[in-house]
């Protein structure tokens, strides 16, 4: 930062300023013997900050300098060093206690090497875990249907399975389905064992190989005979019950057993609700990296005004004009006040010739530094 009280081209200004006080004397009807004005001038100092790996590393900064018009050499630099190094962080995901962590021992971040300074852990137990399980089951007519049923489901963070009671939600109709081995008939075959092999059931005529029992062919007539519909009814399988007897009319015959399936109204119920999943013990980690050390320089660099001083142009020099015709119109109207003594006027034109000689001082000054 610049701090100037005093600059090259300002001496007018303090001039003026030297005149307004003396008028304020000159009214007032007393004369001040001397003025005095300051032309000190201070240093420019900048301040630059920055990282290097060693501590003895110093820049380069420009000899002079240009600011404000004004022209700086270099007086000198001082270093402030202090050592740093950063940290940095890396937490992981919540972990089940059994898992094993094992961190980097050495990280690049930024192309800076960070090394593991420490780990600290954090444990905690994760409780009051639910899931929620959804299943349905096909029920068909006749069949009792549960309030529960059991469930199994996978717990998402261990993988194990886990098994609770869930209950129903809801019952719909899912159309017809076979119930399996709800058919049983009754089959009564006449004039068993005779040399043709043809048998009588219910007055239809069926012929048997080998002395097996047999439906294909003659299924619907076994379902006729007990009053089943061939459409809701199905046999797939018929044995003998029993061994061949006489009726009460004299004629041999046998039993047998027919079974198969019944197409039965079929519904599909839906089951859903939320099993416990046990307690976890549950740990996170937090390894602290620390980087290689580096160093944290403070260059004060300090500029004193340089004693060539830069040249005026020509828009300085219009200024110093003007100033010098505002200087001459304060002394003339300071001469034409009737209030001012006769005496104002020997000292109006000593302040006239005081003027004029400070203006052909600094236009001399102009002309050297020109030269130079």
């Amino acid at each position: 930062m610049l701090r100037k009280k005093w600059g090259n081209k300002e001496w007018m200004r303090e001039m003026l300023a030297g005149l307004s006080i003396l008028t304020g004397f000159i009214a007032g009807g007393c004369v001040s013997d001397s003025v005095s004005v300051c032309h000190a001038e201070t240093c420019l100092e900048e301040i630059y900050t920055y990282r290097a790996n060693t501590p003895d590393v110093h820049r380069e900064f420009p000899e002079v300098i240009e600011q404000e018009g004004m022209r700086y050499r270099l007086e000198g630099v001082t270093y402030e060093v202090s050592s740093v190094a950063d940290t940095i962080g890396i937490t992981s995901a919540d972990l089940i206690a059994e898992e094993p962590h094992q961190p980097d021992l050495e990280i690049h971040v930024d192309d800076r090497l960070y090394r593991l300074e420490e780990t600290k852990k954090e444990e905690w137990i994760l409780d009051g875990r639910n899931q929620l399980v959804s299943a349905h089951q096909l029920f068909l007519d006749g069949q009792m249907i549960p309030d529960t049923i059991t469930v199994s489901a996978l717990d998402p963070l261990t993988g194990e399975t886990v098994t609770g009671e869930i209950g129903r939600l809801e019952t719909v109709s899912a159309g017809t389905d076979w119930r399996i081995g709800a058919l049983e008939l009754p089959v009564t075959y006449l004039n068993y064992g005779n040399e043709a092999g043809e048998y009588d059931i219910a007055g239809n005529i069926v012929t048997l190989i080998d002395d097996t029992p047999a439906f294909e062919n003659y299924e619907h007539v076994i379902l006729q005979v007990n009053g089943r519909d061939e459409q809701w009814n199905r046999i797939t399988d018929i044995v003998w019950d029993g061994e061949a007897y006489l009726n009460s009319y004299g004629a041999v015959c046998r039993k047998a057993k027919a079974t198969g399936d019944v197409l039965v109204e079929c519904y599909r119920t839906i089951y859903q609700g939320e099993i416990r999943l046990p307690d976890l013990s549950m740990v996170r980690y937090t390894d602290y990296y620390e980087s290689e050390t580096q160093y944290l320089i403070t260059a004060r660099v300090t500029y004193q005004p340089d004693e060539e001083k830069l040249p005026i142009d020509s828009g300085e020099e219009e200024k110093e004009e003007q100033m010098k015709q505002a200087c001459l119109s304060e002394l003339d109207s300071l001469s034409r006040k009737n209030t001012v003594l006769a005496a104002v006027g020997g000292i109006s034109g000593l302040m006239t010739a005081g003027c004029l000689a400070l203006l052909m001082g600094r236009k001399h000054e102009m002309s050297q530094e020109r030269k130079g």
